[in-house]
């Protein structure tokens, strides 16, 4: 899409949009709201990661430096030990059979702290372990050197 005026150009737009129905851009592939004016304005649709198979996915994200934290879990599906762990491979080989190794089914949500697409490690401190409303959840806080910035 040229805008004209400016210097920016984009050719596509693109979306991690993986096969779950959770994710805006999945939504709308899937509804099919909108698939007729992208090509209109000159841009291509890209969902690198749809249809990848979630376990692959997972150890792929982790080999390539992603550093994250489980900090909230449904207890029906998870077992409560593993909120406040390090999405790791030793999560992905403690999750119960039928768990997906992305959450893709809201089993659990992660924070990402570290990865390469930070330019430097976000540094936290793992709180205290809650259970509200049906949930488990893990406070992370920033370290206190961070929190006087």
């Amino acid at each position: 899409m040229r805008l004209q005026g400016s210097l920016f150009a984009a050719d596509c737009a693109r979306c991690a949009g993986v096969p779950t129905g959770s994710a805006g851009c999945f939504r709308w592939a899937a509804t099919g709201e909108g698939s007729n004016s992208l090509p209109t304005l000159g841009i291509q649709a890209l969902f690198p990661l749809w249809g990848m198979e979630t376990k692959l996915l997972a150890e792929r994200m982790i080999d390539a430096g992603l550093h994250a934290i489980v900090t909230c879990l449904d207890p029906r599906k998870v077992p409560r030990e593993l909120v406040g762990r390090a999405f790791d491979r030793s999560l992905l080989a403690s999750l119960p059979p039928g768990v997906d190794p992305c959450a893709e089914q809201g089993e659990f949500h992660t924070m990402a702290i570290a990865g390469p697409m930070f330019s430097s490690p976000i540094p936290v401190a793992i709180g205290e372990t809650v259970e509200r409303d049906g949930f488990v959840f893990t406070d992370v806080t920033l370290k206190a050197s961070l929190q006087q910035c």
